[in-house]
């Protein structure tokens, strides 16, 4: 638990400087580059202005030494230059700058005044011309400095802030780095320890085990499958299926339903193969699984039993509904709290930062905060599919009203369910047996029926619970029907608890039947008059 916490703070933390950085790369960065290169395109203006002004005033100088009217054509036209381009500097930037820019102009238009009025009157002298085109000079050097200081500045902030993004990019770095070390050693030694428990399991049980890969590779057999099959682990681990049926052409029939299950990811149940070893035929029946990982297929496994020998499978069962538990404990704790920082961090930030962000990042953060949203949801339904947890808190009724619920909405057919007594008192594998059964009978109706309405009965007679599931689907009494792994799973479910299922159509629709026998303690319970008998309240 720990572990996860830390995990947790990192994914956070995280999270966080990615924020910081892209707050940075889509407004503040653009921002700052845009000031630099606006004073950039100042201070070169200023350039110009300052390189007219040096021609204008040499052009007096020369006019003032030689006497050619030509110099006072030049002048004339650098005077006009000048004026412009410090008229177009003066209506481009902001207040605090704009006064130095007409002192400027001011200077200039007196210079340029003073030169006019000599050259009319034939009395340009040398020393007051001097003296006015030293402050000329003066003026153009003071709005040169001030862009230089604010171009300095502009440039020293972009370095800072490519600095902060290499310091937040190191950052990042440990941090993934952490993560990635605190996930091995908060998830994934955790599933090697699993790893280790299912290859225990594997050799501790008494049935026939073969593990395979996702591709088809064998990565497992235990020493009853290498008796019962005639195989020696050393020649079929780590060897592909279709290598190993080369090898022993025999048992054809009994592992290519591995390749059926790897592919379809349904499991394939009470399948009975003949196969010839040691010169004699031999039965089996089997069961085959896909393994599964955050509803990702890892393998599938085969185990089998001589079909001449009783054996009891609750051994199995148990040890996959604990698996189920806790990997449903597992989404829980890890993604789901995940899951919650990181909704928490979303809305944190569009509630103090909203308004400060660019509404285009806004939309993004909405957009994920809404999707994290879904992906919390259905995480919710993946945690009930893989163990209904509800059954451990309050009873089989109330569980399977949930699931119904949920049911109704995604598939758009209603359910009714009618009892007389909701405590009924089972123990969890009974309650885990019969809710799959009605979980699989309604999958069914989905499939395979035109059904828009089911009917559920929970019934207690004589120390026998019997459940109907009825559909108002078409069909006809007696209708033969093409059996397939999910009736026959259910079947399995049923005999697990020493019970039996049956099912066919009937006048209302399909029906599947389940019959259950209770101990008698099992019976008592207090009656449900709310619902006795009728539809819960709020169904049509």
């Amino acid at each position: 638990m720990r572990a996860y916490t830390w995990i947790a703070v990192v994914l956070v933390v995280i999270l966080t400087v990615m924020l910081v950085l892209a707050v940075n790369e889509l407004y503040v960065a653009p921002q700052k580059a845009g000031d630099l290169a606006r004073y950039a395109e100042r201070l070169a203006r200023c350039y110009q202005i300052s390189l007219h002004i040096e021609r204008l005033i040499s052009s007096v100088d020369n006019y003032i030494l030689y006497n050619d009217p030509r110099y006072l054509e030049e002048f004339h036209y650098y005077s006009l230059e000048t004026l412009r381009e410090e008229m177009d500097l003066y209506n481009t930037v902001d207040a605090s700058v704009r006064r130095k820019v007409g002192d400027l102009i001011d200077e200039n238009r007196k210079y340029l005044s003073f030169v006019e009025r000599a050259a009319a009157g034939g009395e340009l002298g040398r020393v007051e011309h001097a003296y006015l085109a030293a402050a000329l000079r003066d003026r153009a050097h003071v709005v040169t400095d001030d862009f230089k200081e604010r171009v300095d500045r502009a440039a020293a902030s972009v370095a800072e802030e490519e600095n902060k993004k290499r310091t937040f990019l190191l950052l990042l770095t440990f941090l993934s780095v952490g993560f990635l070390a605190v996930g091995v050693y908060g998830f994934g030694l955790p599933l090697l320890r699993e790893n280790g428990s299912l290859r225990h399991l594997t050799t501790s049980l008494r049935n026939a085990v073969v593990i395979t890969d996702e591709k088809g590779v064998v990565r497992n057999i235990n020493a009853v499958a290498e008796r019962l099959l005639g195989l020696s682990a050393d020649t079929v681990v780590g060897r592909p299926l279709n290598a190993v049926l080369g090898h022993a052409p025999h048992l054809r029939e009994v592992l290519q339903p591995l390749f059926q299950v790897i592919l379809s990811r349904q499991e394939v149940t009470n399948y009975q193969a003949i196969y010839v070893h040691g010169g004699r035929k031999q039965g089996l029946t089997a069961d085959y699984y896909p393994l599964m990982v955050l509803d990702k297929l890892t393998g599938a496994a085969m185990v089998a039993q001589p079909e001449t020998t009783h054996r009891d499978k609750r051994l199995l069962f148990d040890s996959m509904e604990a698996e189920r538990k806790k990997l449903s404990i597992e989404i829980h704790d890890w993604i789901g709290r995940y899951m919650s920082s990181l909704i928490y961090t979303l809305d944190y930030t569009l509630r103090q930062h909203g308004e400060q962000l660019p509404e285009a990042v806004r939309d993004n953060l909405v957009r994920l905060r809404q999707q994290c949203q879904v992906a919390a949801t259905d995480m919710r339904s993946i945690m009930n599919e893989v163990h209904p947890y509800l059954l451990d808190k309050v009873g089989l009724v109330t569980a399977v009203e949930s699931y119904v619920s949920h049911f109704e909405k995604t598939s758009g057919k209603k359910v009714f369910l009618y009892y007389s007594d909701r405590t009924l008192k089972l123990d969890l594998r009974q309650a885990i047996v019969i809710y799959r059964i009605i979980q699989e009978a309604l999958t069914n109706v989905t499939k395979h029926s035109d059904a828009t309405e089911v009917d559920i009965h929970f019934a207690v007679q004589d120390g026998v619970l019997r459940v109907e599931i009825l559909d108002n689907g078409e069909g006809k009494p007696g209708q033969e029907l093409a059996e397939g792994t999910g009736l026959w799973g259910m079947k399995e479910r049923a005999r697990l608890l020493g019970g039996d299922l049956v099912y066919g159509f009937t006048d209302s629709g399909f029906a599947v039947t389940l019959t259950v026998p209770l101990a008698r303690e099992e019976v008592r319970g207090e009656p449900d008059q709310d619902h006795a008998g009728g539809r819960p309240p709020g169904r049509a």
